[in-house]
């Protein structure tokens, strides 16, 4: 029997992962197992252009339909996988439907986190995860509706954004005191919590919803300080849960999504785990990270199905994360959950800066803003140890190409 490669998942990972094993050399059926009805899209654009209405969702599509027919890739849409037979390497559809593998990539992507509590049923109160989601969302944008967005990091901002250029009453309640304060620090968080207010957005910050109330559609929300918002749409921006459900029926080993090694194998021989659901062993970092970013999504798929084709790596690219919020756009890159000291460089009072994360005196990671093409020097000056001195780091006249 042909190498029979089945992917689970048809997001970006999952299309990357049929890329790769193309690219290997793989010349056996590939079948991209989708649970949505439409052709694989990026999901960037659902919180940036497609929100905002600079695109549509065909522009989103990450490849024709044709594509998939071309590259002889089997795309079977609006198709739920039930579970993982590991021992005779079947992808369970239901008992009529089984597709035998010899390599399995799980890229099953996440859900939106959701909070349980009074009112959630009605309708207006959602969450942003799908290109349905999108549009919905932008028609009542539309509308200049009131707003109100529960969480501040990188979705629940982007949507402030988004919404704010249609004229709408926006607040963001959030438990941290700064936007994005866990992903990016204090002091950065501070400079995206101002540029916020500067384009009308409320904040009430150590904050979280009770209770929702309204007739048929949401009107109030009852904050557990005491406060009641009124709001005519609330959009739930609180994280997402890795979709590890196939992996556990597959036996495979899991935490805090599904644990992989270095080259993105699971501990189910023949079965890879990519994107958001990765826990993956990072040989550059030595630690475990999971990461939502569409770069991670796009990088790891592609490495897998290599793997999956006989193309066995360690997986150790930086992890990017990027947004886009009015005028401003921001790359970060690195893993700096124990940052112990930050360096900015540039102007923040003109919006073009470089903040500097280090633990232990060397630089971990490192937000760009506004300053573009600098990709390449930023990945080698976080590879490079031992870090250059503080003064270097804080001049802007020093080429980062003297940094490493």
């Amino acid at each position: 029997m042909d190498q029979h490669i089945v992917i689970v998942g048809g997001g970006l990972a999952g299309v990357r992962a049929a890329e790769g094993a193309r690219d290997a050399g793989h010349q056996g059926p590939i079948t991209i197992v989708a649970a949505e009805h439409i052709a694989p899209y990026e999901r960037p654009p659902l919180s940036k252009g497609l929100i905002a209405g600079d695109s549509e969702i065909s522009d989103a599509l990450i490849h024709s339909p044709d594509w998939f027919a071309d590259n002889a890739i089997e795309l079977r849409l609006d198709t739920r996988v039930a579970l993982i037979d590991a021992d005779r390497q079947l992808a369970v559809i239901d008992e009529d439907d089984q597709i035998p593998y010899t390599e399995l990539i799980l890229a099953t992507g996440a859900s939106a986190r959701r909070l349980d509590i009074d009112g959630a049923h009605l309708s207006l109160v959602g969450a942003l995860r799908t290109a349905e989601d999108s549009m919905v969302i932008r028609s009542l944008f539309e509308q200049q509706k009131q707003v109100v967005i529960v969480g501040a990091g990188w979705i629940g901002t982007e949507m402030a954004a988004a919404a704010r250029g249609y004229g709408c009453d926006v607040t963001i309640v959030s438990r941290s005191d700064l936007p994005l304060e866990r992903a990016l620090g204090a002091q950065l968080g501070a400079y995206v919590k101002a540029m916020h207010e500067s384009h009308g957005v409320r904040f009430v910050t150590g904050a979280t919803p009770l209770r929702y109330t309204g007739d048929e559609h949401v009107e109030h929300v009852h904050l557990d300080n005491d406060q009641v918002l009124e709001t005519d749409l609330v959009i739930e921006a609180i994280g997402a849960r890795p979709r590890i459900g196939l992996a556990e029926t597959a036996k495979a080993d899991v935490g805090d999504g599904v644990l992989v090694d270095e080259s993105l194998r699971t501990s189910r021989a023949h079965i890879w785990a990519v994107g958001d659901i990765a826990s993956h062993m990072h040989p550059f970092y030595r630690t475990r990270i999971r990461s939502e970013h569409w770069s991670v999504a796009r990088n790891q798929g592609f490495q897998a199905g290599r793997g999956a084709a006989g193309d066995v790596a360690p997986y150790d690219r930086i992890p990017l994360a990027y947004t886009d919020q009015y005028d401003m756009g921001m790359e970060y890159r690195g893993h700096a959950p124990n940052c112990d000291e930050v360096i900015f460089r540039g102007s923040v009072t003109e919006g073009r800066f470089l903040v500097f994360y280090l633990e232990q005196g060397v630089i971990r990671a490192v937000a760009n803003v506004n300053e573009w093409g600098i990709g390449d020097d930023i990945e080698a000056l976080l590879r490079a140890e031992p870090s250059p001195a503080r003064t270097a780091i804080a001049d802007w006249e020093t080429p980062l190409s003297e940094l490493y």
